[in-house]
């Protein structure tokens, strides 16, 4: 009997041991890891349509803050490939809330190699006609991320962001946003 209690205890001991050699996990990378993240922004109203940001003929908007909880988000697609970005605007408490006075969800062209977006006119997937399925449209005349070129609110570095937009909705009128990379840490959060 003793023998067998041996074997059995035995028989227990390997298999608990062998269940626990599990692979390690790898969790999944985007593609376009260094153009996504969640973004702090200004938003500039661009009255001359040079899609740059000058102060003596554009004007503020909104500043960082008075934005508070609002940010944009630049994510990976469905495929993950490096060609496109997705682009939404967010609000942390209120989800019916919008920066403009329409939502803003668009998958925009970019070049990964160089950190840029590609010109490009696309739907606005959130604002549409519903009767007739007219989609309302971006156009993006430029935009990019410059690597450690924005100075946080806690001093440190990270990452600036700059997107020249136009809504189909508002045709001529160019909005500015710059800003930068949320870094995570409570201090660099506006």
């Amino acid at each position: 009997m003793k023998k067998i209690v041996n074997i059995l205890f035995l028989f227990v001991l390997v298999v608990s041991i062998s269940s626990c050699n599990k692979e390690e996990y790898k969790a999944p990378v985007s593609n376009t890891v260094n153009m996504a993240g969640r973004w702090y922004i200004e938003l500039y109203g661009d009255d001359n349509a040079n899609g740059s940001i000058d102060p003596d003929e554009d004007f503020l908007v909104y500043s960082y803050h008075d934005l508070g909880e609002w940010y944009i988000s630049t994510s990976n697609t469905a495929d993950n490939g490096t060609d496109s970005l997705i682009l939404s605007e967010r609000y942390f408490s209120n989800a019916s809330l919008s920066l403009f006075p329409w939502f803003v969800r668009a998958k925009l062209p970019i070049d990964y190699s160089n950190l840029k977006f590609k010109p490009a006119t696309v739907n606005n997937l959130l604002a549409f006609n519903d009767v007739d399925s007219v989609f309302e449209t971006i156009t993006l005349h430029q935009g990019l991320i410059l690597k450690n070129a924005a100075t946080l609110p806690s001093g440190a570095k990270g990452d600036s962001i700059f997107l020249d937009l136009e809504f189909s909705q508002d045709a001529g009128y160019h909005y500015l946003l710059a800003g930068h990379r949320d870094s995570g840490f409570p201090e660099d959060q506006h």
